[in-house]
């Protein structure tokens, strides 16, 4: 006992401290490891992908030995599976980012609102998004995107993917293997993109910021109806399905007789803008949300317009201005006064003509204040125009097809005659002329400030038309406006 007493208990603090530590350390070091096991390995790179989630900051012991939360948990899996670029809201507040992906992987969950809040002051992701467990209230705020549903819940036999359920208690293990299933027909989803190409898809996108009164977004792929396994861009008009085929714009009782429509016209046109007065024309600033806040097209091959030909002309251009018949175009009409003239037009274009008369009078008026009255182009050019006419239900000179003005949607500016000047390819034709011949000094052009006007407000000019030119001739097309854009 004298020994236990002088040697054993002085030394028995010491021993237990020990014990003490080493059971701390082991327990602290399992800790650890089972938080970092659900660190992400993100690439290096910039991948094309990103996985975007919401989880609440932790202290520092959390942060070391505490385990994520379970959104927090599917991100990192799901960057790690995806090889996928990841960010947490609530530590990096992202703006700048959007050009950088092209596949957005957003997880709801967020009890604090701050994807929501993401969502609202972004307001555009042109890309794939993979909602998983998103609200319909966040899903609102996405613009411009294309979305795979139905991916979200349980895809494997007790593992929960809803990032709510509290309870979940799913290890990295488990939450590998399902997501690694859930990933599956993201796969095929990326397949079916690169195979559709993007033509398509930046055309029917053309439309729809064209027409945004009309057309419904956002353009995504879908399954062509009684074709198995085929996938074309589509958007919706009317509550109804329209599809991309080869530039048709047909819905589903239009492809059973796919091959008697020709082609929609869309102009290859050159407009030589810089830049677009986004503020006056709601089809500029639409095309702005999906075109230019993303460079489509210098990365993507270059657009042209097809025109495949059938029997008749594809139906979707006057479903779109609802011109059917002539009394339905008749009743889309409207008389505005436009330059000192009454004119019927579609009411489409009736706020359009009014800003152009605005800056027309404007230029007029800027340029009456010049001592040399040569610099009064428009005043001269307007002396000089004999009528201006829009509205009338008739067929293209020499075609069986409806004109434009048919819909109201094409203006007329008819100059006064003048000796060996000429404004339309038949009417120089019928005088022996070869229309191809004609040089631009010798046709009856309005001044090149009043095109750009027309142009800026969604127009294209006739007399950009090679030799089929009609230089009295502005039809509105803001489709064709934006895709003049490379």
């Amino acid at each position: 006992m004298t020994i236990i007493k002088k040697y054993l208990l002085p030394v028995l603090p010491f021993a237990f401290a020990v014990v003490v530590a080493i059971i701390l350390l082991i327990v602290f070091t399992r800790l650890y490891r089972n938080a970092r096991t659900w660190d992400a390995v993100v690439p290096d790179r910039v991948p094309d992908t990103v996985v975007i989630y919401a989880a609440e900051g932790q202290g520092w012991f959390s942060q070391y030995f505490g385990e994520p939360a379970l959104t927090e948990k599917i991100a990192r899996v799901l960057a790690e599976q995806s090889g996928s670029a990841l960010y947490n809201l609530h530590n990096d507040f992202i703006t700048d980012f959007i050009n950088d992906y092209r596949i957005f992987y957003l997880i709801g969950g967020d009890t604090d609102g701050h994807l929501q809040v993401y969502l609202k002051e972004t307001d555009f992701l042109d890309g794939l998004v993979v909602p998983f467990n998103l609200t319909d209230e966040e899903k609102s705020h996405i613009i411009g995107a294309r979305f795979l549903e139905n991916i979200s819940g349980t895809v494997q036999p007790g593992v929960s993917l809803d990032s709510n359920d509290k309870s979940s208690e799913a290890s990295k293990e488990e939450l590998q293997s399902a997501i690694a299933g859930w990933l599956t027909p993201v796969q095929n989803e990326i397949t079916i993109l690169q195979t559709a190409g993007d033509e398509g898809l930046r055309t029917m996108q053309a439309f729809l910021s064209a027409y945004p009164e009309r057309i419904r977004g956002p353009v995504i792929l879908r399954p062509v109806p009684g074709q198995e396994d085929v996938y074309d861009w589509s958007f919706m008009m009317d509550d109804e399905i329209y599809y991309y085929q080869n530039q048709k714009f047909l819905n589903a009782d239009d492809i059973k007789t796919n091959a008697q429509y020709n082609s929609v016209l869309i102009y290859n046109y050159n407009t030589d803008f810089a830049d677009i007065p986004f503020d006056d024309n709601t089809w500029a600033q639409e095309a702005q949300k999906i075109f230019f806040r993303r460079d489509i097209f210098a990365s993507s091959s270059s657009w042209r317009s097809r025109y495949g030909r059938g029997a008749n002309r594809s139906p979707f251009y006057q479903r779109l201005l609802k011109t059917e018949t002539r009394d339905e175009s008749f009743a889309s009409s409207v008389l505005i006064e436009f330059l000192a003239w009454t004119v019927r037009v579609h009411n489409i274009i009736a706020e359009p003509l009014a800003r152009i008369e605005k800056r027309i009078l404007e230029l007029q008026e800027e340029q009456s204040r010049t001592e040399d009255t040569a610099d009064d182009e428009i005043a001269l050019w307007r002396n000089q125009l004999d009528s201006i006419t829009a509205w009338n239900w008739r067929t293209v000179a020499g075609s069986s097809n409806l004109s434009y003005h048919s819909f109201g949607t094409a203006v007329d500016l008819l100059m006064k005659a003048q000796p060996g000047k000429y404004t339309y390819w038949q009417w120089a034709r019928r005088e022996g002329v070869s229309p191809g011949s004609i040089s631009n000094d010798d046709k009856l052009n309005p001044p090149d400030s009043v095109i750009r006007i027309f142009e800026e407000a969604g127009f294209i000019w006739g007399g950009k038309w090679r030799s089929w030119f009609d230089t009295m001739h502005f039809e509105y097309r803001p489709e064709s406006i934006v895709l003049s854009f490379r």
